[in-house]
């Protein structure tokens, strides 16, 4: 009996099977969601492009740094920008999962579910921006210890965001929490001994993805290079010529990188909820 359960409980394949299958389903069902998320994700990064070719060009007494600051500046307001336009995605497909809400509509950004989830999500990962580059100021010992302090901050970092992942369906349902503290413990306690099937089932999902989006842009750049070769152009010029397709690829896989995570999450909450509630597993939604 204890080996049938065994071989019963989802694994990391099931997780990432029924992700790819809601995902695809999202996007026949929910084209106006992902439309809106893909032109308005795309428009704010042209804007950054645009931002900072003009951004003046400091004078010899001034030195860089002026420059330097204004482009992390706009960095910073682009992509709370875009942390909110992916939050959208994001929130949408945790909620087709977890609540079986199916509404096709433009992203809603300021939605207050939605807010809380892209603060979230921009904090966790600013500190850990910082705590990533303050770190290595501890190893003051030669180019050895400072790469033992990086991979080690780093597997921390990577440990710690996989436990507290599971926080983001349950702000997207709008599971009650009555601190920031309890918000954390309850994703802690949630996630204790699911890390391998957390960090697995992503990686499954994610890596297919990343792959293909690579083949395609190999394919759009070996396009571009013969229509400049035919042409009689120079080749060097492909960079400027690739600048939008660049754009484009890039604003594809940040969607279906929001979409798929998010279901990734959902289906290990889902799970995680109906363990601890003694249920056996249903995909049924």
């Amino acid at each position: 009996m204890e080996t049938e359960q065994a071989q019963a409980k989802p694994g990391a394949g099931l997780v990432t099977s029924l992700s790819w299958t809601v995902v695809a389903e999202a996007l026949q069902d929910m084209p106006t969601l992902f439309l809106s998320a893909l032109v308005v994700n795309g428009a704010i990064q042209a804007l950054q492009w645009a931002v900072n070719d003009r951004m003046p060009i400091p004078t010899p007494g001034q030195g860089p740094i002026a420059r330097a600051m204004g482009i992390v500046s706009i960095y910073f307001v682009v992509y709370a920008a875009q942390s909110l336009v992916l939050a959208s995605v994001a929130v949408a497909i945790h909620r087709l999962i977890l609540r079986d809400e199916k509404a096709d509509h433009i992203i809603a950004p300021f939605k207050s579910h939605t807010l809380r989830f892209a603060a979230w999500l921009t904090g966790l990962q600013l500190l850990w921006t910082l705590v990533l580059l303050a770190a290595p100021m501890r190893a003051i010992g030669g180019i050895g210890l400072l790469a033992v302090a990086m991979v080690a901050v780093g597997i921390a970092i990577l440990f710690v965001t996989t436990r507290l992942s599971l926080m983001f369906p349950a702000i997207a349902i709008e599971a009650p929490a009555a601190s920031l503290r309890q918000r954390i413990a309850a994703s802690w306690a949630l996630s204790r001994g699911r890390f391998w099937l957390l960090f697995g089932s992503g990686l499954l999902a994610l890596v297919p993805l990343f792959i293909g989006m690579f083949i395609l842009g190999l394919a759009v750049f070996a396009a571009f290079a013969l229509v400049l070769v035919a042409a009689g152009e120079p080749v060097h010029d492909l960079g400027s010529s690739m600048s939008w397709p660049k754009l484009i690829l890039d604003d594809i896989s940040r969607v279906m990188t929001a979409a798929l995570g998010a279901a990734v999450l959902s289906w290990n909450y889902r799970i995680a909820q109906m363990e601890r509630a003694g249920v056996d597993f249903s995909p049924t939604r």
